[in-house]
C-alpha cells in the first residue's frame, strides 16, 4: 500500500508542472466470481470435467489512482493503478469420475477470504471527436492484472493459493457527454489476455511446492464503465464509477508439478472471471 502512494506521488511531481493534466485518486470495492476445470487427460476426455474450483462471493475494498497527460492537440497517454484485497468469500473443490459432472468423487467448501487484484494499465488515446459537449475517443494500450486467490481452513492447516495473471495488449472506446459542472463517460476496454495461473496446494505432499500445478492458456477481457463527475471548483471533481469486468479463456494446458520429477499434462477446460467494481474518488486538473 504504501509503494502505491509513493508511486502516485512521485509520478504527480513528475508531469504535475505540466498543462492539460488530471490525477485522480480514489477508493474502490468489488465483488467477483471465479471458476476453472480440467479434464481427465489432454484429450478431453476420461471424465470431461476431473477437477473444478469455484470461487464465490469475494468481496474486496482497496485505492486506485490515474494519470492522464495530453501529449499533442488531441493525443494523451493514460496511467491506470489499482490495488484491492479480498475481505470475504468462499471456495468450492469438487471432484468427478465420469463425464459432465456425474460420479462425484469429492466436494470440500471453504473459506476465500484473503489474498487481492493488483492492476497497471498504459493507454495512449486519441480524439475523433472534440466537441464543448460531446468528446469520443479510442485508444489502444497493454495492461497487467495480477490476483491471488486462496481456500482456507485453519483446523486441518490448509492455506493453499491460486496466482494468476492476465496481461495484454488492450482497445477502448471513450464517450464523454459534457453539461455545464456535469459530465458523463461511457467506456469499453478489449483485451486479447494471455492467461499464466499457479497453484500451491499447501497439504498434498505429492505436489512440490510452492509450485504445485501452472495453467496457460488464451483468452480476453471485457470490460465497460459507467462515471459520472460534478466539478467541485475549478480543478477539482467528484467522480463515482461503476464497472463490469469479464473474463474468459479458451483452452489451455495443467502441468502438474510431482516430487517424483513428473510433469504430467492434462487439458485445462477453461478459466472465468467475473467483476463488478464501485468506485469514489476525486480527481484534480492541473
Amino acid at each position: 500500500m504504501r509503494a502505491f502512494f509513493y508511486t502516485v506521488f512521485f509520478l504527480c511531481i513528475e508531469i504535475g508542472v505540466a498543462q492539460n493534466t488530471s490525477v485522480e485518486v480514489g477508493l474502490l470495492a468489488s465483488t467477483e466470481t471465479m471458476s476453472w476445470s480440467i479434464a481427465g487427460n489432454l484429450k478431453g476426455t476420461n471424465p470431461n470435467i476431473y477437477s473444478e474450483l469455484a470461487w464465490a462471493k469475494i468481496m474486496g475494498a482497496g485505492i486506485g489512482a490515474s494519470l492522464d497527460q495530453l501529449i499533442y492537440k488531441r493525443m494523451s497517454i493514460g496511467l491506470d493503478l489499482n490495488l484491492i484485497s479480498y475481505l470475504s468469500g468462499h471456495v468450492t473443490d469438487t471432484d468427478y469420475r465420469d463425464d459432465n459432472r456425474q460420479n462425484q468423487t469429492f466436494y470440500a467448501r471453504e473459506q476465500a477470504n484473503k489474498g487481492g487484484s493488483r492492476l497497471v494499465r498504459s493507454n495512449l488515446e486519441f480524439k475523433v471527436i472534440d466537441r464543448s459537449k460531446l468528446d469520443f475517443s479510442v485508444g489502444v494500450g497493454y495492461g497487467l492484472i495480477r490476483k491471488k486467490y486462496y481456500l482456507i481452513n485453519k483446523e486441518n492447516g490448509l492455506n493453499s493459493s491460486y496466482d494468476v495473471g492476465w496481461f495484454g495488449p488492450n482497445l477502448s472506446t471513450n464517450i464523454n457527454i459534457k453539461r455545464s459542472k456535469i459530465y458523463l463517460q461511457l467506456q469499453t476496454d478489449y483485451c486479447q489476455a494471455s492467461y499464466l495461473a499457479t497453484g500451491n496446494w499447501n497439504l498434498i505432499d505429492d505436489f512440490e511446492h510452492p509450485e504445485s500445478f501452472r495453467h496457460e492458456a488464451k483468452g480476453f477481457q471485457l470490460s465497460s464503465e459507467v462515471s459520472g463527475g460534478v466539478g467541485l471548483s475549478s480543478n477539482f471533481d467528484l467522480i463515482v464509477r461503476l464497472r463490469h469486468s469479464f473474463f474468459s479463456t479458451g483452452r489451455g494446458i495443467d502441468t502438474l508439478y510431482k516430487t517424483d520429477g513428473s510433469r504430467p499434462k492434462t487439458r485445462l477446460n477453461d478459466v472465468t472471471n467475473e467483476v463488478f467494481g464501485l468506485g469514489l474518488g476525486v480527481k484534480y486538473v492541473f
